[in-house]
């Protein structure tokens, strides 16, 4: 009795030494288990090849943390303005709104209005203009740029360079290509918008509160600022015009109908979307932020947005500890002796 608790003892003992996954030995088909005591074992036996995986990765992210290019992050918050004028014109829309369709002309619909505003915002055509207008160009590729010739800089683009450029040729030949443009060393209007929409501005609207937020991420913290709030100006003044030219259109050609036309209740519906249409225009010319109403100016941010480099250098260290320890495992389960057969 004795010898049989004695034996279950020492069955339970080494049960609670194994970890719970168990393998099938292939050729024999027999239980085996990978015993915890052994891998730490064999983490012991590969001790200084863990730590110099973990060096080499703490080292990399520490140098990256240091020598990255900080960027800092200027935000505008902004509210789509109420279009006040969507009260007054709604009134007239069961009466107009019907000739006003035929005609082509927007009375303006607040929730339609909001979405074309933010159609502007992201716009390539409003994009390359504003870029334009505050000559961001030699900013974005400073490499290219030459600040003492003001030209951009025409090297040599070498052996390598002149390959990539026939292979480049050669694919999109192949390829039948059309729009294949060749590389020049003037950055093109595409690569500008591409660089510009994708790393420099960033715009979130949020569908809870509504609010759009304006950010610029850029290695100068002022400029991200300036450009910024000069973004959203620029986006209200850009909306605000177009307003009004597709006001003063759609006058033109209501005062024409009204002209040649004789029935007197179309005069009357015609001139009420005149009515219309002029306080549109009036409503744009008064209100300097028309589409966005700007709820905090961007200031000059005095904290970098990246790198962060305490969360680089602890994924840095995390990430080399893993590694280590899965590389010393790895080794050890491919010598076998990580792997007992049970008995």
């Amino acid at each position: 009795m004795t010898e049989m608790q004695d034996k279950g003892a020492n069955t339970t003992g080494g049960s609670t030494q194994s970890l719970v996954a168990t393998t099938r030995a292939a050729s024999h088909g027999q239980p085996r288990e990978v015993y915890l005591h052994d891998m730490v074992a064999a983490l012991r036996r590969h001790f200084w090849l863990i730590v110099m995986i973990l060096s080499v990765s703490t080292g990399l992210g520490l140098a990256y943390a240091i020598f990255a290019k900080p960027l800092y992050t200027a935000t505008v918050t902004t509210q789509p303005a109420s279009t006040e004028q969507g009260g007054a014109l709604s009134g007239l829309g069961g009466s107009l709104g019907g000739a006003a369709a035929l005609a082509g002309i927007s009375l303006g619909d607040s929730d339609g209005d909001q979405v074309a505003h933010m159609a502007v915002l992201k716009s390539y055509e409003f994009s390359m203009r504003f870029l334009e207008n505050n000559k961001m160009r030699p900013d974005l590729f400073p490499e290219q740029w030459n600040a003492e010739t003001g030209d951009w800089r025409q090297g040599d683009p070498g052996v390598i360079g002149r390959l990539i450029a026939w292979l480049s040729a050669l694919i999109a030949r192949l390829s039948g290509d059309e729009g294949w443009v060749p590389p020049s060393h003037i950055p093109s209007d595409w690569e500008a918008f591409d660089l510009f929409s994708s790393e420099i501005r960033h715009i979130r609207e949020d569908t809870d509160n509504g609010l759009v937020t304006v950010s610029f991420r850029f290695r100068d913290p002022q400029k991200a600022a300036l450009w910024a709030n000069e973004f959203v100006a620029q986006a209200n003044a850009e909306i605000r015009s177009r307003t009004v030219a597709e006001a003063a259109r759609a006058m033109t050609f209501l005062k024409d109908e009204a002209e040649n036309t004789r029935v007197a209740g179309l005069q009357a519906t015609i001139y009420g979307l005149m009515q219309a249409q002029l306080e549109k225009a009036m409503m744009a010319n008064s209100r300097p932020e028309y589409a966005f109403r700007v709820i905090d100016r961007a200031t000059v941010p005095q904290v970098r947005s990246h790198p962060q480099r305490s969360l680089i250098v602890f994924l840095s260290l995390f990430l080399g500890l893993a590694l280590g320890v899965g590389v010393a495992l790895s080794i050890e389960f491919w010598r076998g002796t990580l792997v007992r057969e049970q008995g």
